[in-house]
């Protein structure tokens, strides 16, 4: 930490406050919730220098732009709002003086995540406090908008521009970064894990006691998963040598598919029951869309269930396209298994071909699993990434404000 950045926070301290970081956006800071809030509730629990205080509803009402939404689905034109609701948004968020001075006073920096449409609502706060704009963006999400393929040209343009004015920019990969252009302050940030668990190198020795070969899938189980966890399922119905289970969010549809024994679908898991699951799996699965239409999000995202995984001392399958990240991350280390075929037969031969391997069975990895420590996905370093450029750019904007006008 610089020397303008310890007299700063000394002064908050004398204050009996740290610097407060004002978290505008749609993904909740909680532990049990979508990968991206586990991931930035982590880096909250971490936080040394700062505090993020959330503001989970508006600053102020916008009931002209509800009046334009809702006069738009009224008249059928619902696809029109998607389109325009970025622009709409823009002219119809502004800040009261009152409460820019307050959030001014108050607070050291803006801090929102590229997802949803909320940030850009923290756009419009950056600008009218003249507070500095910290974003992270942990996936494309123009392209998850819903918006009509032909008309994501509108969400591209807004999704760059807050990347642009952002004082601050979090990356979740080096294919983001490449994606959204250069920027003079743009840092990769990989998804941050759990801290490693003491009972895992013991739990290691404790599967693979069934003929079956369990296969576990933790994480959400809707929207563009949804096909993919299907065809597994049916796969697994005909195939005798297999158990599957999966946990997680938007579960509910493949719960009423599987009508077998060795098939099992749940909800979220507790901690126990969750690291039970993980204790008796042979595979954990990275599942990821084939779609055309969502490769450029797969090149630019990084999964967090990966790093997830990472610390579990079991052998990774990554079941996806060779364009995503996370298969060129593993072809690159060679530290997952990898199938790049849409069928879900063509998964199970793969990890049989591997299973039948002597030395994959007696080490539960043909490709060991590192321990994360070991990675670039090292807790510790991942979240001082965070803090220091944070740390930074508080510096940076003091040096600012005590620069003399010419």
């Amino acid at each position: 930490m610089t020397d303008a950045v310890s007299e700063q926070l000394k002064e908050f301290e004398q204050a009996d406050q740290l610097p407060k970081l004002l978290y505008i956006g749609d993904i909740p800071l909680r532990d049990d919730a979508s990968g991206g809030s586990i991931v930035l509730w982590r880096h909250k629990q971490r936080l040394k220098s700062f505090v993020i205080e959330e503001q989970t509803n508006p600053l102020w009402s916008n009931s002209f732009g509800a009046f334009c939404a809702g006069y738009l689905r009224r008249c059928r034109l619902s696809r029109l709002e998607l389109v325009i609701r970025p622009w709409l948004t823009s002219i119809t968020h502004r800040v009261p003086p009152g409460r820019a001075q307050n959030i001014r006073e108050s607070h050291a920096a803006i801090l929102t995540v590229a997802h949803g449409s909320r940030w850009l609502e923290a756009m419009a706060v950056s600008a009218a406090t003249g507070l500095p704009l910290v974003s992270i963006f942990h996936d494309w999400y123009p392209d998850a908008s819903g918006c009509p393929h032909g008309w994501t040209a509108v969400w591209d343009y807004w999704f760059r521009l807050l990347y642009r004015r952002s004082s601050l920019a979090f990356t979740v990969s080096e294919g983001m970064g490449r994606e959204l252009g250069w920027h003079p302050n743009a840092h990769v940030l990989p998804p941050i894990p759990d801290q490693p668990l003491p009972e895992l190198a013991a739990a290691a020795e404790t599967g693979m006691g069934n003929p079956e070969v369990q296969l576990y899938y933790a994480g959400f189980g809707g929207g563009v998963y949804a096909p993919m966890l299907e065809s597994l399922i049916k796969a697994v119905q005909k195939d005798q040598r297999f158990r599957l289970r999966i946990s997680g969010s938007e579960t509910g549809a493949l719960a009423e598919l599987h009508q077998n024994e060795r098939i099992e679908v749940l909800g979220f898991l507790n901690d126990d029951t969750w690291q039970a699951a993980f204790n008796e799996a042979d595979y954990l699965l990275v599942v990821l869309p084939f779609a055309r239409r969502n490769q450029r999000h797969l090149r630019t995202h990084f999964p967090s269930k990966l790093v997830e995984y990472a610390n579990r001392k079991r052998p990774i399958v990554i079941w996806g396209p060779r364009s995503s990240s996370a298969v060129t991350w593993a072809c690159g280390v060679g530290n997952a298994l990898v199938c790049t075929s849409p069928k879900a037969e063509d998964l199970l031969a793969t990890i049989i071909l591997a299973s039948e391997k002597s030395a994959w069975r007696r080490k539960r990895s043909g490709f060991e699993v590192k321990p994360i420590t070991q990675t670039r996905f090292d807790p510790k370093t991942i979240h001082q990434t965070f803090e220091s450029e944070l740390e930074n750019l508080l510096c940076h904007q003091r040096r600012e404000a005590y620069k003399p006008s010419s």
